[in-house]
């Protein structure tokens, strides 16, 4: 069945133009890469994007701007010693490039996708096959964990590590141009440009994140496969090795002179049994289901659900798409597979972006604890090192193999491999709803509160007290509320609370904020997948605890209440104020609640 399957597609493969069918595969590979990654879409924000997507709030604050908070994050980490300016456009783009959740994620999956496309490319290049270009891109989903269970770069940190492997990449791509017109007889001087813009991009992806550094291996390697003489890959480098010199003489002159304060994202710890440690347990995290393994024996709340239910229909288009593709692509490559040039290089390319990253993590102490299989976001770039070492171990099996032999592999290699894309697709989407639960549904709860007018009745001199726990409630508390209002709230933290009375009245146990001339309001939430209130109103006692360290008590009187999509709910005794679809705002008149000790339920 197998042979006769394979033949009858080799006899359709060989019908359709060789240029079509490339262009027939690409696009198949872009429509299984969004089946595949669209989980990313679907992800909340998380990590330090939790707070950098409220940057549009400082629009809303007389006097500041976007860019003015950009430039006082650029002399924050300039006075940590930190030298990498071109990571300095969150702030922007969160703002006015990608404003809500989904736009910015789905920017994610197109940089995953660009970077393999890229990356394929350059492979394609140095080994001289455009089937090799092709299976790199088939094979990258199996060596990468796609859980969003720990901070990963497929999910966060605005694309930091996609934009280093990128610039890296057309850096190295510009160089291959820069020879392809030479070797054609073009004159060097007039196309010395290509190196000139080369530099300028290995500047771009080492000024981006410092990981950046270790990517001049990438290009070393990759020119010197390109050329096959030491002697040339060092002359058309000079450029790029000229502005990799200033770079990191940059960099070592900001963390010598430039810094004032110290910052532990950057201070070396040398303990040799840390990093050895922290080197294992960065490069384990770069392999599917490493998250999970670790969390099966640390009991992860997730995965007390059953894997299983998280299968979707979709899932069956993605399999039969993937195997189709992966069949043409054997096809193709069978005939040439002796054709397939510098496999040592791409060895070496695939051992340096593997190893590099996890030695730079190593050695930085604020990374020498992290857990097993949650590694740095850096493992995101290992994940092409995983790749480049597996499928030269896997071309060299096939050149020694009968075609027979070759059959069997490829049938046992797909077999594997949908295993781990149906596997990961099912973690991932639990591991996704279980942070929606964390970050996503309360901050959608109180977005949509804010929009619908939730605190129009709150003036701007008006301080508001949050009694939650969620994360956007403990810290940069007042941003998220200012951007989804738009217009500045001046919300705190309920930690913050003590010392703001203190310093207003002086230390008490029961503040009756009723009988002062400043007027305070007070807030809480809550929110899961069909369901979720906010509770706004004007606050009028707060009561510490014995220890008058902690507020232990919040009142407020007749406040509003935003309710999403709850028909269960008595609200008979409320005045409606204002309703749209299934969200709701209702007055409590002459109710009096306990914001730290109140449940709708």
């Amino acid at each position: 069945m197998i042979n006769k399957l394979v033949k009858n597609g080799k006899s359709l493969i060989e019908s359709v133009d060789g240029r079509k069918l490339f262009w027939i595969l690409n696009i198949g590979i872009f429509i299984f890469y969004l089946f595949y990654f669209y989980v990313i879409c679907q992800s909340s924000y998380s990590a330090d994007d939790l707070f950098n997507a409220n940057a549009k709030a400082v629009d809303y604050i007389q006097g500041d701007s976007v860019l003015k908070l950009t430039i006082r994050q650029m002399k924050i980490w300039m006075d940590v010693g930190r030298f990498f300016p071109f990571s300095n456009y969150v702030y922007l783009l969160f703002a006015y490039v990608v404003p809500t959740r989904f736009s910015y994620k789905f920017l994610i999956f197109l940089t995953v996708y660009l970077n393999n496309l890229l990356f394929a490319k350059c492979m394609g290049k140095i080994t001289k096959s455009k089937e090799i270009s092709l299976i790199t891109m088939m094979l990258f989903p199996m060596c990468i964990q796609l859980t969003c269970d720990f901070d990963s770069a497929l999910y966060c940190f605005h694309m930091l590590m996609q934009l280093v492997l990128m610039w890296s990449m057309i850096s190295l791509l510009l160089i291959f141009k820069y020879l392809d017109k030479i070797e054609k007889g073009a004159k060097r001087i007039g196309n010395y440009w290509y190196l000139i813009a080369s530099a300028f991009c290995l500047c771009l992806a080492v000024g981006t994140y410092e990981v950046g550094y270790i990517m001049a291996a990438f290009l070393g390697l990759g020119v010197w496969a390109y050329t096959g003489k030491i002697g040339k890959t060092l002359k058309v480098l000079i450029p790029d090795i000229i502005a990799y010199v200033l770079m990191l003489y940059g960099n070592y002159w900001f963390r010598t002179n430039a810094a004032t304060i110290g910052y532990d994202g950057i201070a070396i710890n040398f303990d040799i049994k840390k990093i050895a440690l922290t080197f294992v347990k960065q490069c384990y995290s770069t392999l599917p289901f490493a998250n999970q393994v670790a969390a099966r024996m640390h009991n992860a709340a997730y995965l007390t659900k059953t894997l299983l239910s998280e299968f979707r229909g979709r899932d069956i288009i993605m399999v039969v798409l993937y195997v189709a593709i992966m069949i043409t692509i054997y096809i193709l490559i069978n005939k040439k597979i002796k054709d397939i040039k510098n496999l040592k290089f791409v060895f070496f390319i695939g051992c340096a972006l593997f190893v590099f990253p996890g030695i730079l993590i190593s050695f930085v102490g604020r990374y020498q604890d992290m857990s097993w299989g949650e590694g740095h976001l850096s493992n995101y770039i290992q994940s092409f090192g995983l790749l480049l070492i597996l499928l030269t171990i896997i071309i060299r099996i096939f050149r020694k193999c009968k075609p027979n032999v070759r059959k069997v592999i490829t049938i046992i290699l797909v077999c594997l491999s949908v295993g781990v894309l149906l596997g990961q697709q099912m973690v991932a989407r639990a591991s996704v709803e279980y942070r929606y639960q964390i970050y996503g549904y309360p901050r959608d709860n109180v977005t949509a509160a804010c929009k619908m007018g939730l605190f129009d009745e709150v003036e701007q001199k008006n301080l508001v007290f949050t009694a939650s726990n969620y994360i956007f409630d403990q810290i940069d508390t007042s941003s998220l509320y200012t951007m989804a209002a738009k217009r500045h709230i001046q919300a705190v933290s309920h930690n913050q609370i003590v010392s703001i009375l203190d310093e207003k009245f002086g230390l008490k146990s029961i503040y009756q904020l009723q009988d002062e001339t400043e007027t305070f309001y007070a807030v809480t939430s809550y929110a899961v997948a069909d369901y979720g209130y906010v509770i706004a109103g004007k606050c009028t006692k707060v009561v510490l605890d014995k220890a008058k360290e902690n507020v232990d008590s919040m009142i407020v009187e007749s406040p509003l209440i935003y309710i999403n999509n709850r028909d269960s709910i008595d609200t008979s005794k409320w005045e409606l104020i204002k309703q749209n679809g299934n969200e709701s705002i209702y007055r409590m008149n002459n109710t009096e609640i306990d914001l730290f000790n109140y449940n709708i339920q």
